[in-house]
């Protein structure tokens, strides 16, 4: 149940109004409009139960008078019904939450913890848990383990009934369940082992979700209380507002006294309303409040609660919105209790009742109300004229431009928008991405959004320019240094760090502010990046990437079932993706060359003509070929490897320190047996005989995912003949020669049988048996038919059976190394790498975006920029002042940082040359130059051109023009060169992050 109170006209027309949005948004959700005829919510337990409130789990209250929401938060207590508050008044705003004295959290951050592989445990009070070398857990103090597969640890005596288990009948450590310790991020302590052996060997460490019960202090008594009950995690997300809480408590029941009294709100410039607020607040204050912070804080409340600051409401939309799914679904750990935050820093600067005058406008009401008398006038014109970059129009894109639309940035007469993304509009962006309807589906995400932001405010018509662009170093000429240069800020929407990398340094040469942003599900970020005042995106390193899985785990290993899916997926492209396109591209290149191939060289060449020849050789010419196909497959991958990887490695096996082969993480696996009656194995016959039809033009059965289909298919695959499994002691020395290789990043080597090179009288031979084999193909194909279909991994459209394929594919591997199964939608983001993304961090982030942009436009000290760092699911965010420019010392008295940019322009630009630029180098910073580059291609190297023989060529390149020697655009002023220095104190070093150089040439 949602309620908000107005005016009895804009209230019905904005519910009718929003409603059918909502409807036209999500079709599956039900939406009833109870309207009350003009009445308040009652104040009375029997007008609540009269007008349905018990029938609802949840009830959200916002702007609402204080006497209501406490008769609603009674009402709610007594029935345990989910109650949350959420308020914005102009740059003020506030979430309250009451979930009841006992509420369960079943996942209390939404972290995917995974399981660990032991090394050693002690036998001590404090048992420790070392693990592998090289492995980090991710476990906190107080999380529930549990341990199995370990060697060894058998129980000592009678001490079973003091054992914690999720099995009966312990007799040993295994499948007890133990509270974590932290020591370190390679081991950790779980209580007394004294009870057990010692440890032998082996062991994992699993994670177990538990549910944590938490209480909430009712609403109607915190109301009015003189300090609340904060959110311990929320309360200092800013560490320069800590008293802002206790102020914006007192403003908010100031406001609630006001309204009561007067039945309006405050209005901004009328002085007698002020100061009447102000001596309300001076009422409710506890004594020890700082009386001069209290009444800015105080006055500036007072003029702009009559108004709403659209960027904090999109924030606290988002946020309010994720603190309602998690009262009905007790996933991620809610808000206890109250949870302030205000922007007052983009509001103009009031420190006495005087300053209130800075609020008067016009008395003409326009729809930019709200942003004039938040922002002030100067802000609002600032906004009005911002010439804003916007590079993507995905998820945030979407939400920044909302958040444009209603400030109204770039709607002035100087102002402008540009918004450039690539991408089209596909159905799994409709669950976050909200200027999108199924109608949009295949439409360019720039123009649809751009159309729907000037729908939402009509003054961007002809101010926002929609491209299809991307902003990469191909497309410089179209945002070139001069479009840089030209704007007055930049905000990213982007979802790799590549591309971030990229615009920030271009933001960087050019001296243009840029806001960058980015969400994974719970999670966000915002950092602010202010021409020489703070730090640049480039300028921390990124972490190593821990996630790349080693070769053999992949092929031979596997820890977890992502190595699974991963397999598999890589499995679908080499079967119907890379091999379908090489026969198709040796097949043109034949037809084409009039039935002689192109000469093969390399070796790489020869392995794809025996692969096609192997393809035309077992292609299919009925969907029955296709069945037989995909059991033979499945006896391949899921029996006979594994036979082969066992005859390789015996489960006896030693290591050459004599210890066991087959120990964590290297799991043996055990082989299938083909069942039509087992689900899995049906799904993976379906999938892989449909998509092998596919490949070569075979019409396939209808509703062949229906799972009766797939379950004749798979009766049928029953009936084919397989193969005898014959032991190779070729591909045995294979694979252990890729097992030996492994540290030394071996080559993946080819254990599938395709053969070894062959020499030039075999390769003749192949080239005729391949146009032999082609020619006999393509005289059954008919007219307009291909060779073959190459079929390109595509995620988003579930009847192409790709994920169906990969599911089952990898669920088989899974179960053949004893891993746990991962559902269909789990595989589907996994192997279609989908970054998790949720509509309410989506919200919050670029809520706080647009936010520091009006800082930003409006010129605000460093200090009161904030970088962001948000979880929705903890819950907390930390806002902090942007980090300075990192500065390298060069010289004594030279220092650069990132933002320094050496200019050099003689006397005659056009003729100028390398001599001229080191001379005005070495003299102006003291400094030898050495060599040059431009954009990243060597124009002079000294080494290379100090070598005997090439003096006249070294005299000619540092004399010749530098406009002659680069291939430069027509009309090009300048180029920018990166030249190396040499290290005065140190002979033969080069000095590190000296400045770009700017060289006029005109």
């Amino acid at each position: 149940f949602f309620f908000f109170q107005a005016e009895d006209g804009i209230r019905d027309f904005c519910l009718s109004r929003g409603l059918g949005d909502v409807y036209k948004r999500q079709q599956y959700v039900r939406v009833d409009l109870n309207k009350r005829n003009g009445e308040e919510l009652p104040l009375l337990e029997k007008g609540l139960e009269e007008m349905g409130l018990g029938e609802y789990n949840l009830v959200l209250v916002t702007e609402t008078a204080y006497e209501q929401q406490a008769a609603v938060s009674a009402f709610c207590r007594k029935r345990n019904i989910h109650l949350i508050s959420c308020d914005v008044y102009g740059v003020f705003s506030r979430v309250i939450c009451d979930f009841g004295e006992k509420f369960l959290v079943v996942d209390k951050n939404g972290e995917d913890i995974p399981e660990v592989f032991i090394k050693n445990i002690t036998n001590e009070k404090e048992g420790k848990v070392t693990l592998i070398e090289g492995l980090k857990h991710k476990f906190e103090d107080g999380d529930l383990i549990e341990i199995n597969n370990i060697q060894g640890m058998m129980l000592v005596g009678e001490q079973e009934e003091e054992i914690v288990a999720s099995k009966a009948d312990i007799k040993s450590i295994n499948g007890t369940l133990h509270k974590v310790k932290v020591i370190n991020s390679n081991s950790f302590s779980i209580g007394d082992t004294t009870k057990y052996s010692e440890y032998l060997g082996s062991g994992i460490a699993k994670f177990q979700r538990t549910p944590i019960e938490i209480s909430f202090e009712p609403v109607h008594e915190a109301l009015y209380s003189k300090t609340p009950p904060l959110d311990q995690n929320m309360e200092d997300a800013d560490f320069m507002k800590l008293d802002h809480s206790l102020m914006s408590h007192i403003a908010f029941q100031t406001l609630d006294t006001f309204i009561q009294k007067e039945k309006r709100y405050p209005i901004p410039h009328k002085s007698e309303d002020l100061e009447s607020f102000l001596k309300l607040a001076q009422d409710i204050k506890p004594e020890e409040a700082d009386q001069v912070k209290l009444t800015k804080f105080i006055l500036t409340f007072g003029c702009t609660c009559m108004y709403v600051f659209a960027p904090l409401a999109a924030f606290m939309g988002g946020y309010a919105a994720q603190e309602c799914i998690k009262a009905l679904t007790g996933k991620f750990m809610p808000t206890k209790g109250f949870f302030y935050m205000d922007t007052i820093e983009v509001t103009p600067s009031i420190e006495k009742l005087e300053d209130v005058s800075k609020f008067k406008h016009s008395t003409e009401h326009s729809r930019d109300d709200s942003v004039k008398y938040c922002l002030g006038p100067q802000l609002y014109e600032k906004l009005r004229d911002c010439r804003l970059f916007l590079v993507g129009a995905g998820a945030i894109g979407c939400e920044l431009l909302k958040n444009y639309a209603m400030l109204g940035v770039g709607s002035g007469p100087l102002g402008e928008i540009t918004v450039t993304d690539p991408d089209i509009i596909e159905v799994s962006n409709l669950n976050r991405q909200f200027l999108f309807r199924e109608k949009h589906l295949r439409k360019p995400k720039s123009l649809t959004a751009a159309a729907a932001a000037i729908q939402m405010n009509s003054n961007l018509k002809g101010k926002i320019l929609a491209r299809l662009d991307k902003v990469q170093p191909a497309t410089e000429h179209t945002f070139n240094d001069k479009y840089f240069e030209s704007l007055s800020i930049v905000t990213n929407a982007l979802d790799n760090v590549q591309a971030r990398k990229y615009i920030d340094s271009r933001c960087v040469t050019n001296k243009t502010p840029l806001i960058e942003s980015g969400t994974l599900g719970p999670k966000g970020h915002v950092q602010v990046i202010v021409p020489f005042k703070t730090e640049s995106y480039g300028s921390q390193s990124d972490p190593n990437d821990e996630n790349e899985i080693p070769h053999c785990t992949l092929k031979m290993f596997p820890e977890e079932t992502l190595h699974c899916v991963e397999w598999a997926r890589d499995k679908f492209g080499k079967l119907f993706s890379q091999k379908t396109k090489a026969l198709l591209k040796l097949a043109d290149e034949f037809y084409f060359a009039q039935d002689l191939l192109p000469s093969i060289t390399t070796q790489q060449e020869q392995q794809t003509l025996r692969q096609a020849i192997k393809m035309l050789k077992t292609r299919p010419k009925t969907f029955d070929d296709c069945i037989e196909w995909g059991r033979k497959k499945y006896q391949k991958y899921f029996v006979n490897d594994v036979r082969q990887l066992m005859y390789t490695y015996p489960i006896d096996m030693k290591t050459k320190e004599g210890a066991p082969f087959w120990s964590l993480p290297k799991r043996p696996p055990t082989e299938l047996l083909f069942q039509s009656s087992d689900e899995l194995d049906c799904y993976f016959i379906s999938a892989a005989a449909c998509l092998r039809a596919k490949v070569f033009g075979i019409e396939i059965p209808q509703n062949a995912r229906n799972k009766e289909i797939r379950e004749l298919l798979g009766k049928q695959a029953e009936k084919v003949s397989v193969p005898n499994f014959k032991p190779s002691d070729e591909k045995a020395k294979q694979i252990s020669s890729q097992v030996n290789k492994e540290n030394e990043n071996a080559q993946e080597i080819d254990v599938e049988g395709e053969g070894s090179v062959g020499n030039q009288p075999e390769l003749e031979q192949m080239k005729k048996e391949f146009q032999k084999l082609l020619e006999e193909y393509m005289a059954t194909l008919k007219e307009g038919q291909q060779v073959c279909y190459p079929e390109e991994f595509e995620k988003d459209n579930d009847e192409n059976q790709h994920i169906d394929y990969i599911y089952a594919m990898a669920n088989l591997r899974a179960k053949t190394y004893k891993l746990e199964h991962m559902e269909w939608i789990n595989v589907k983001l996994k192997a279609g790498r989908i970054i998790p993304a949720l509509a309410t961090t989506t919200s919050c982030v670029a809520g706080l975006q647009t936010i520091e942009l009006c800082k930003v436009i409006a010129g605000t000290e460093i200090e009161h920029l904030k970088n962001a760092f948000l979880s929705l699911a903890v819950p907390i965010m930390r806002l902090s002042e942007p980090g300075p420019p990192p500065v390298t010392k060069l010289l004594d008295n030279l220092k650069v940082t990132i933002w320094d940019r050496w200019v050099v322009k003689t006397q005659d630009s056009a003729a100028t040359n390398i001599t001229q630029v080191f001379e005005t180098l070495l003299k102006t910073y003291g400094l030898k130059p050495r060599d040059v580059f431009y954009r990243s291609e060597p124009v002079y190297m000294e080494n290379l051109m100090s070598i005997h023989g090439r003096e006249a060529e070294k005299e000619e390149t540092l004399k010749k023009p530098i406009s002659d020697l680069l291939d430069l655009e027509e009309g090009e002023e300048y180029v920018d060169l990166t030249i190396t220095f040499e290290n005065p104190n140190k002979k033969d070093e080069i000095l590190t992050n000296t400045p770009l150089v700017r060289v006029h040439i005109k």
